[in-house]
């Protein structure tokens, strides 16, 4: 998952969760650990990462994982693991392994 980092960060995931769950009303701001000790919040915390702070879905669509990397990390920094990664997975969802 998405190492969720810096205080915006964690606001935007309290935003989006709170918004989303009412009755599980979470401050992620003052208590980021939340994220850590609990699987459904760290997968949240990496979900609003990805689709709310840097909107990677249209980018990952195109199957171009060093064009996923720059959205997530602003440079090529993981590039090498993510193209492994992803050709693992690529037959198993029926999509095109990446070979640059």
């Amino acid at each position: 998952m998405i190492q969720t980092t810096f205080k915006d960060n964690y606001q935007v995931l309290m935003d989006e969760h709170n918004r989303r769950f009412p009755d599980d009303h979470r401050d992620f701001v003052a208590d980021p650990d939340l994220a850590l000790s609990d699987l459904a919040y760290g997968v949240e915390s990496a979900f609003a990462y990805w689709a709310v702070t840097r909107a990677v879905n249209a980018v990952a669509d195109t199957g171009d994982v060093r064009a996923v990397t720059h959205a997530v990390n602003g440079g090529e920094n993981g590039y090498a693991y993510r193209k492994i990664a992803y050709n693992n997975v690529a037959p198993i969802l029926g999509l095109t392994l990446e070979r640059v």
